[in-house]
């Protein structure tokens, strides 16, 4: 019997590092970490978006496939280590994308259709608005007057978007016709990125995990499994759908060994989001997340329980790790990394630090508001377009004007995510964890905790999405032991606290913003 010193056993771990990847909307980032919990070495490359029509957002497969593999390379090899000294690799993926592709060849059938895409408003529209789904309703809703179950008040609320994946499969099947012969003929597998990203790292099962398909609409958060019934009924075959298992675990397999030489376990995959709540450490009930990325959300971890309706706000499965199950809130705005990027694309600035310097040059916006909703919003009230625009511009607007109105209004989608949870659920948080590369903005986060009444606490590296999916990569490896071991290696914190001065006149111009957007929502949405 060999007995293992405790200390060799750490030297030994300081030898082997994790792979962080994080395949979001606009960017595909890998980082190396270490046993210490420090990135070691980073590598990125952008996403390219496609829009063949007006409202169809997609993605190129093979594009992002050889990005992912590039970044994951430049990671190791940046580093100075080789794939032999990566113990597992954790990944986190935006949610809400998908593709289909030949379960024999592996040819994907069409693009990724993103989470952005608006091709589904009118199936959205017409099932919200079909006689089946108003009795659904109205049945769930006259079960729970008896009942009182929070699964029958969850299902009388039922609404389809065109964030959920749902309606965006449906157009596939009544659009792509080899799409749909091939169904009826078992030749169809169906997957969001990470099921996909999975099946071309070689895993030998068709499988997703709980906190990416719960964003499709299609899965029930308090049975845990596919709505078998409401799929037949509407023609989506269930040979097309992947097995559900856990975030994290061994059930991933390895990555084939002609891709980086050697097989490579992978030991996490899950959601962007919850993986950013993982790596924020907000794993207590009633913790809070915001993530400051393509697009603003708000996570509010709430347990063991399904949580139930809450206007705003989706329920959601954060992760699911053998008897360990987190349910939490999310809202959300589309549009926030999104503003950033069309302002340096347009001219309006050279970089992130000058857009900032510009914005506080000036003490205020002066009547200036900026609408951040290039891909529509349900921000405040009624569905606004898929437009932005500056509103109150006058002769003596200038460029600075414009930029602290452009920040201003990314502070305000944050707070109005907080403010509709703190006024529904009544209950004021007293911190908010930011993550994400939008969080980088101090003028952002100090106007958030003007706003929210709450201390913003910043880690000061923001990127949580990939940490959490190396969290819990290396708990599920044993590199890590506990999550109190990681709470001791997560990073050093900044925390921004309400600033008496500026609350006032921070929050008069909140009030005005909102009566623009109010004012600024259609009556009607094509």
């Amino acid at each position: 019997m060999t007995v293992i010193d405790a200390d060799d056993e750490i030297a030994g771990k300081r030898n082997k590092f994790i792979l962080a990847l994080d395949v979001g909307t606009t960017k595909v980032k890998c980082h190396l970490v270490n046993h210490d919990g420090l990135v070691v070495h980073s590598a990125e490359e952008s996403v390219k978006l496609l829009y063949p029509q007006p409202g169809w957002v997609e993605i190129d497969p093979k594009s992002i496939w050889n990005k992912v593999s590039n970044v994951m390379r430049a990671a190791v090899h940046g580093g100075g280590v080789r794939f032999e000294d990566i113990i597992c690799i954790g990944m986190s993926c935006q949610r809400s994308s998908f593709i289909t592709w030949n379960k024999e060849t592996g040819v994907p059938y069409h693009r990724f259709i993103t989470w952005k895409d608006m091709r589904a408003d009118s199936i959205n529209q017409s099932l919200n608005n079909s006689i089946l789904v108003k009795a659904v309703k109205l049945l769930a809703w006259l079960l729970f007057l008896v009942t009182r179950s929070p699964r029958l008040l969850l299902a009388s609320s039922l609404k389809y978007e065109n964030v959920q994946v749902f309606g965006r499969l449906l157009w596939v099947l009544n659009n792509y016709q080899h799409v749909k012969d091939a169904a009826r003929n078992g030749l169809v597998a169906f997957g969001t990125l990470d099921t996909w990203l999975l099946y071309k790292f070689g895993c030998e099962k068709h499988i997703t995990d709980h906190s990416n398909v719960i964003s499709t609409a299609m899965f029930c958060p308090h049975k845990l499994d596919w709505l078998y019934p409401i799929l037949w009924i509407a023609g989506v075959p269930s040979s097309i759908l992947p097995s559900v298992l856990d975030s994290a675990g061994k059930h991933f397999g390895s990555t084939h060994p002609d891709i980086f030489g050697l097989p490579v376990p992978i030991r996490a995959s899950i959601a962007d989001q919850p993986a950013s709540m993982f790596g924020s450490l907000c794993c207590k009930e009633g913790s809070v997340v915001l993530t400051l990325g393509t697009g603003a959300f708000f996570n509010v971890n709430v347990g063991k329980s399904p949580p139930t309706y809450l206007e705003g706000f989706y329920p959601i499965i954060a992760w699911k790790i053998g008897d360990e199950i987190t349910y939490a809130y999310e809202g959300n705005a589309p549009d926030l990394g999104t503003v950033i990027e069309w302002a340096l694309h347009s001219g309006l600035c050279e970089d992130v630090h000058e857009l900032t310097q510009t914005a506080t040059s000036v003490p205020s916006s002066d009547g200036i508001f900026f609408i951040p909703t290039f891909h529509g919003s349900r921000m405040i009230s009624g569905r606004l377009p898929a437009a932005a625009s500056f509103i109150g511009i006058t002769r003596k607007t200038s460029k600075a004007h414009m930029m602290r109105a452009l920040l201003e209004s990314l502070a305000f989608s944050g707070a109005c995510l907080y403010e509709n949870y703190a006024q529904n659920l009544k209950k004021p948080v007293g911190e908010i964890r930011v993550g994400g590369g939008v969080a980088n903005n101090d003028f952002i986060l100090q106007k958030l905790a003007n706003l929210t009444g709450a201390r913003v606490t910043r880690f000061e590296n923001v990127e949580r999405s990939s940490l959490g999916a190396a969290y819990l990569a290396g708990l599920a490896e044993g590199f890590w032991k506990s999550r109190s071991e990681i709470a001791e290696l997560a990073g050093k914190e900044i925390v921004f606290y309400p600033d008496n001065e500026e609350i006032d006149a921070d929050w008069k111009t909140f009030q005005l913003w909102k009566e623009v957007v109010r004012g600024y929502s259609p009556t009607s949405f094509d």
